[in-house]
């Protein structure tokens, strides 16, 4: 699924239009606003790796 990074990206875009998606996000209007990243940071994560285990990685760090 992860072959290459551009996939993990739309994996991530896919992410972002699920979580703008959800009803919490919609029922306080900031579904245009926020993305996975804003998600993950608010249930506490620092960062984001993404591997398809063998030959790339990358991170992301959420300030």
């Amino acid at each position: 699924m992860l072959a290459t990074p551009f996939r993990a990206r739309a994996v991530l875009a896919t992410l972002t239009l699920r979580v703008r998606a959800w009803s919490l996000f919609a029922e306080l209007s900031v579904h245009n606003l926020f993305t996975f990243y804003d998600l993950a940071k608010l249930l506490g994560f620092k960062q984001i790796t993404l591997s398809d285990g063998r030959n790339w990685s990358h991170r992301i760090k959420l300030k």
